[in-house]
Order: C-alpha cells, then structure tokens, then sequence
C-alpha cells in the first residue's frame, strides 16, 4: 500500500522537469506567408491570411526544429477580387478539392551560423522537398523562421488555362515569416 503512494509521487518529482522542457508553442497571428510571380502585364503579389499549426516538435536547439504547418488556399488575396476567385478554381489552386497547402519542416542544419531548412511542401496533393537557407531564431520563449523559395507553379498542377501561361510566369517566389510564441 506505501508502494502505492510513493511512485506517484516519484513519478511526479522525476517527470515534472521532463515535462516542463517540452516547449509547447501557438502560431502567432503576425505570421505571414506570401507569394510574388511576373507577369506580363502586371507582377502579381498576394499573401495567404490564415495559417495553422499542425505540429511541431523542439528541445531548445534550432536543429532539433520539426512541424507542420497547414495554410488555407480560401484566405488567398491579391488585391483583385476577381483574379483571387479565379486562382481559387480547378485551374489553378483547385481550392474544392485541396483546401490546404503544407510546409513539413524535416529538419534544421547548421553550417557555420547559417542554418538551412530542409522542408516538404505540398500543394494540390503533390509533394516536393527542398533545402533552402533560413533567418532562424530559436529558444524555449519562441521561434521566428524567415526565408524565401522559388518553386515552379507547374511542378504542383498549379496551371491556368492556355492565356494564362502565356502571360504568368512559372516560377512563383513565396516569402514567409512564421512566429511561434508560447
């Protein structure tokens, strides 16, 4: 019965500090991911307003950085309501079908104090990696990742109908600056 009582309580007094280092994060509303692509008659610019955290696994040190993040096609916006509506069509984004593009963060690595991400992105249900350098501030009272990639809109089905690729460029730059905050 004694038995009983104390491995509670050893329980409590061993894992209480092992708990208390696994960092538990909200993705701060400030985050933003946005994408720049040249255009013929316009450069087009636009951002995409809400993002969700899905994951994420850290024990302090930037390389041990991993997670998942969801970011919703429907809160896409350019500026233009009518081309916003028309990037959210089977065309392109297909926003019926694939409500959410996602950002899998595989890993950290650092090369003398420069760090690169290496990171899965998905986009109407096709899946690329990259390795790209990343602005990464890291500790137990948050996380800020700043960077930029450019990726083919074709490589993802990402493709307009026959007028808009003549006057749209394939490669899309998407800038984003994700906050972590406890």
């Amino acid at each position: 019965m004694k038995f009983a009582r104390i491995l509670p309580a050893f329980f409590l007094i061993v894992g209480a500090p092992l708990m208390a280092q696994t960092p538990i994060f909200k993705l701060d509303p400030a985050s933003t991911v946005k994408f720049h692509v040249q255009a013929t008659l316009e450069n087009v610019t636009g951002s995409f307003h809400t993002i969700e955290l899905e994951s994420i696994e850290f024990n302090g040190r930037p390389e041990s950085l991993k997670g998942r993040l969801a970011v919703l096609i429907d809160s896409l916006e350019t500026g233009k309501t009518k081309r916003d509506s028309h990037l959210k069509e089977a065309d392109f984004f297909d926003v019926q079908k694939y409500p959410k593009a996602y950002v899998d963060v595989l890993g950290i690595s650092e090369d003398d104090g420069d760090y690169y991400v290496h990171f899965a992105l998905e986009i109407r249900g096709i899946r690329k990696e990259y390795q790209e350098p990343i602005q990464l501030k890291a500790d137990w009272v948050g996380v800020q990742a700043k960077g930029t990639v450019v990726v083919n809109r074709k490589d993802f089905g990402v493709n307009g109908n026959i007028l808009t690729n003549t006057i749209i460029n394939d490669e899309v730059t998407l800038e984003y600056n994700i906050v972590l905050v406890r």
